[in-house]
């Protein structure tokens, strides 16, 4: 977002001076909500920054950079592309293991201990926590893998199986390879986490790989993606449009950009879910591009349920929605939070955990108010557009109606003129012959002279004065009464001038009064459209205020904000009993208005009477 400012300010810093909004101090105040935090570091350490932690006012934002910028996406353009089989990708899902869902749950347990504080940020953090929630996505084996780093030994009843989201990838990939030999089709994988080996560490690049040589595949035919600095990079494009290599195992970064290898491109994978929504569009943008050969192709997203894949799909599907919506002029709403949040609470991995349906309903109520606040975006503009027409359309029948008036009267007056003298205070000009001499005069006089001011004449009541139409490069006689009329001056001999000026008299001015008629009909046919407009309530407030209040609870649950249910006591189960110590303390205690009572730090009641 704040590549906005950088780009106004060095195409547009006249927009910026308009708005006041000059400095960056000023730009980020007005738009953006920025807040000083402590935050953890890669290495675990804290440290205070600064960042923006939602962006406000984003009509007005969007206005501004709409001024200078033309978007234009591959949509708009119709640009020539393969089409996408089954018009959108292919979610391919599988369930989580129990050993997944076990970890699942220890991250949440870790996740609550960093929370409470009671853990060193060095040891444990909620950045590690994220890594490894989108590590064990994979499988088994990279559960397996993070056990034997953490110097832990994998549990007895543990399985290896081959049921993951990665084995159903390469079963795919298997599949449509043999499919697509006539063509000698090309498959990207993609994969953003476990790409190397090193450190112990599970590589997901180097299982998939060993597992599709293992079904058949020519080693020679698969290859990791190179790096961009790569001095191998375009022999080794070149060779995958050449279908040398049918598999190409990549990460965003080596191949998300400034690669064109769409020539034999036939189907692509998504292993894992980017945080950013440019990432997923980066991806397939490799494959649905222009001077692919093939007419159809197919992309796959992979997702483990019961693990964090949902909620990463669910965030960088709201972060693509809103950008959407920015781009497109149908901002929802006035204020987003920032898209750049990589770490996970521990509300959002407990829920996976748990595989709590509270979670799945919060996606399904988010989509549900995302569509209804979009109708409110559009009902209040229609709105506030009906508003304004109440105002100001009265006004414009009130200078109608006095135009109205003023053309009335120049009609009447137009009526009386049978024949056309022309009087100004040295002598009057009475027959046609002569009128139009005198007319062709001044229209010769200002066409010979466009900046000369040639005396005006009068027609009864009406003052009729010659002037040069640049836009229209003609002379023009205007005719002034209450109001102002005007028609083409004849230039050359045997024009009449005459004439035209009676048409105007007897034609133009009723036209012109008839005209502003049908112009107040249907100003205050449009009032009345407006203020029935303006009236007339939203029709899905009540169901948006509920989805909102819904959302809202299903947030507090999601975070372990709700409220602890009332412990329901078993009628069977043996009671308590107090001691003498506990009593005395609790007779101490309460022995004072317990509306006035706060426990000190030194009061360490809840150890007392915790059982």
């Amino acid at each position: 977002m704040t590549e906005l400012y950088v780009m106004t300010r060095y195409l547009r810093p006249d927009l910026l001076k308009q708005a006041g909004v000059e400095r960056f101090d000023d730009w980020a105040a007005t738009f953006g909500n920025v807040v000083t935090k402590n935050q953890q570091t890669a290495d675990g350490t804290l440290k205070m920054k600064t960042s923006f932690a939602s962006f406000m006012n984003l009509p007005e934002l969007m206005s501004m950079y709409k001024e200078f910028a033309d978007v234009q996406s591959a949509d708009k353009l119709n640009l020539p592309r393969p089409e996408l089989k089954t018009g959108k990708p292919q979610i391919i899902s599988v369930p989580a293991t129990p050993e997944q869902k076990i970890y699942v749950q220890e991250l949440a347990e870790r996740a609550k201990a960093i929370e409470d504080g009671s853990v060193d940020p060095h040891e444990d953090n909620h950045l590690k926590i994220t890594g490894e929630a989108r590590l064990i996505g994979l499988g088994n084996k990279a559960v397996s893998t993070l056990y034997k780093k953490r110097g832990e030994e994998i549990p007895y009843d543990f399985i290896d199986d081959k049921n993951s989201k990665v084995d159903k990838c390469i079963e795919k990939v298997a599949g449509i390879y043999s499919k697509t030999n006539d063509t000698k089709g090309v498959q990207i994988i993609f994969s953003d986490v476990a790409v190397n080996s090193d450190n112990g560490n599970f590589s997901v690049y180097d299982y998939i790989k060993d597992e599709l040589i293992s079904k058949g595949i020519p080693e020679n035919e698969i290859i990791f993606a190179p790096k961009s600095d790569s001095k191998e990079r375009e022999n080794i494009f070149r060779d995958i449009n050449d279908s040398k290599y049918r598999i190409v195992i990549a990460s965003t970064g080596t191949l998300g950009t400034g690669a064109n290898i769409q020539q034999n491109l036939y189907a692509l994978h998504h292993i894992d879910v980017p945080w950013k929504p440019s990432d997923f569009e980066q991806r397939e943008g490799r494959i649905l591009r222009q001077g692919n050969k093939n007419k159809e192709v197919e992309i796959f997203n992979y997702v483990t349920e019961g693990t964090l894949d949902s909620y990463l799909y669910q965030t960088v599907t709201n972060k693509a929605r809103f950008i959407a919506q920015l781009l497109d002029n149908k901002t929802p709403a006035r204020v987003s939070e920032d898209c750049d949040e990589k770490v996970l609470t521990y509300g959002e991995i407990q829920a996976a955990a748990e595989g709590n349906p509270d979670f799945k309903r919060r996606i399904e109520v988010s989509n549900e108010i995302a569509e209804l606040t979009m109708l409110k975006s559009s009902y209040d503009h229609e709105t506030a557009a009906a508003m304004e027409k109440t105002k100001k359309i009265p006004e414009e029948i009130k200078l109608k109606k006095e135009m109205l008036s003023q053309v009335q009267n120049d009609r009447k007056s137009a009526e009386n003129i049978h024949e056309i003298a022309l009087k100004n205070d040295k002598y009057t000009v009475m027959t046609r012959e002569k009128v139009n001499t005198c007319l062709l005069k001044m229209a010769q006089e200002k066409l010979a002279n466009p900046e000369k001011e040639i005396p005006s004449i009068n027609i009864n009541n009406f003052k009729v004065s010659v002037y040069f139409d640049k836009q229209d490069n003609e002379v023009r006689f205007s005719v002034k009464g209450e109001s102002t009329y005007s028609c083409v001056a004849g230039t050359t001999e045997n024009q009449d001038n005459y004439q035209r000026l009676q048409n105007l008299f007897d034609k133009a001015i009723p036209k012109k009064e008839q005209k502003i008629i049908q112009e107040i009909s249907a100003l205050e046919d449009n009032l009345k459209q407006a203020e029935i407009r303006a009236e007339t309530p939203f029709s899905h407030e009540n169901e948006l205020k509920e989805k909102i209040e819904e959302f809202q609870e299903l947030e507090k649950k999601l975070a372990g904000l709700s409220v602890q249910e009332d412990v329901i006591i078993d009628p069977e189960e043996v009671p308590i009993i107090e001691t003498a110590e506990e009593k005395s303390i609790r007779e101490k205690i309460y022995n004072v208005d317990e509306n006035d009572y706060q426990p000190t730090e030194n009061d360490d009641v809840s150890n007392t009477f915790r059982r």
